[in-house]
């Protein structure tokens, strides 16, 4: 058989294509990395919260589900300040994904035991919570590479997605905010690119009984929306937040790299219901140099914040 030198060529480069291509299918199975997922928790400022149970039926990115998940009973409140729980892992392929859902259980815990998600109030009273929908899905793009270990964390941020019921009872007092703003309330965020804020916090002035503080991406800070939250979340917009310790100390975790602001409140029991009201944000002075309203932080870093309460702005 012969050929002619055009069509000759055009063969070769056919061939080669053909193998590449062929090349290219066989390495792809191989292009896999393996992701953990985690979760922690921001706090809630409700005294009368003991604990929150959350009942985790399946854990899917981007519907697939992790494997050899089990469901899983876990209280919420006792992943703060750095602490987390392993849900999971995962083999996946090499390439971006978009999403993590959680199918959570309102009915049954995972001994069987009703209720699946409750608060325990501060009489040990199971007050059952829910949502209108079991599926939370919290959107963030995150890249999976190949041969490495990506650590994605579920930021369950109880300050914003767990309220009072409009006409509570007692036994039943609290609820999930709807199934919108659910989502919108948990994070997910690549554990290996966030840094920390952390410092201590001396308030000679305000003598309230709980102080927060909050981190918001700079320049995102109004003090009218954020102290006037619907159904009496407020801080809606803040990134994260925690409770300042007895000696004053805090820790901000799990920040994405970025210039962040921060802002704290006090709050106080007045009518002793076990509810503490917002009194107030407070006046700050860094006792460092450090600019409290454009604060740097850098993927794997802790930035110092230590500052002095000054004065407070009333409701």
């Amino acid at each position: 058989m012969t050929y002619q030198n055009g069509s000759f060529s055009t063969l070769i480069i056919i061939l080669i294509f053909s193998f590449l291509s062929c090349e290219k299918e066989n390495n792809s199975d191989q292009l896999q990395g393996e992701v953990e997922v985690e979760i922690t928790d921001a706090p809630v400022d409700d005294a009368g919260v003991q604990a929150v149970f959350v009942t985790i039926a399946d854990v899917r990115i981007d519907g697939q589900s992790l494997n050899g998940y089990s469901k899983t009973s876990l209280d919420i409140l006792a992943y703060q300040n750095g602490n987390t729980e392993l849900l999971g892992a995962l083999d996946l392929d090499a390439k971006t994904y978009s999403n993590i859902t959680l199918v959570l259980d309102y009915e049954t815990d995972a001994s069987g035991n009703s209720p699946g998600c409750y608060v325990l109030d501060e009489n040990g009273n199971k007050q059952p919570v829910r949502s209108t929908s079991d599926e939370v899905r919290i959107s963030n793009n995150f890249d999976i590479i190949a041969n490495q270990t990506t650590k994605l964390l579920i930021d369950f941020d109880l300050r914003k997605c767990l309220t009072r019921e409009d006409t509570p009872t007692p036994q039943d007092e609290y609820e999930f905010v709807s199934s919108s703003r659910f989502n919108s309330s948990l994070r997910l965020v690549n554990r290996n690119e966030t840094g920390v804020i952390a410092g201590n916090c001396q308030d000679f002035v305000s003598n309230s009984e709980t102080l927060v503080v909050f981190a918001y991406r700079k320049g995102t800070y109004n003090r009218a929306n954020e102290v006037n939250g619907e159904n009496d979340l407020t801080f809606q917009g803040a990134v994260t937040s925690a409770v300042v310790a007895n000696n004053g100390d805090y820790e901000l975790h799990f920040l994405e790299a970025g210039d962040y602001e921060i802002h704290f409140a006090a709050f106080e029991d007045e009518d002793n219901d076990g509810t503490t009201e917002l009194q107030g944000t407070l006046l700050l002075d860094a006792i460092t140099s450090i600019d409290l309203g454009a604060i740097k932080v850098d993927a794997q870093a802790t930035i110092t914040a230590n500052v002095i309460v000054t004065g407070i702005i009333p409701l």
